[in-house]
């Protein structure tokens, strides 16, 4: 599962919904388009590591096509 054609860099997060006790990301890609995502889903240069009540955690493994030697991890937050 996941969007693999997006880049960690490109997203913006503009939600997030609370079902019982998992948290679900509403993003957009570059083009506006929205997804729902969860923890674990792929982008083009990582995967979703955690999803709080405000943010969320991608862990970034590849820079546009190349594999980091050591990975990054991206917090995207919502600002209250």
């Amino acid at each position: 599962e996941g969007i693999p054609q997006i880049y960690i860099d490109d997203i913006l997060l503009v939600g997030i919904v609370k079902k019982q006790d998992k948290c679900t990301a509403i993003i957009n890609d570059k083009e506006g388009f929205p997804y729902y995502i969860n923890v674990g889903d792929k982008f083009a240069d990582g995967f979703v590591q955690s999803i709080e009540y405000t943010k969320v955690i991608f862990r970034k493994t590849h820079e546009r096509g190349v594999p980091l030697r050591r990975v990054k991890d991206i917090t995207k937050e919502i600002i209250l």
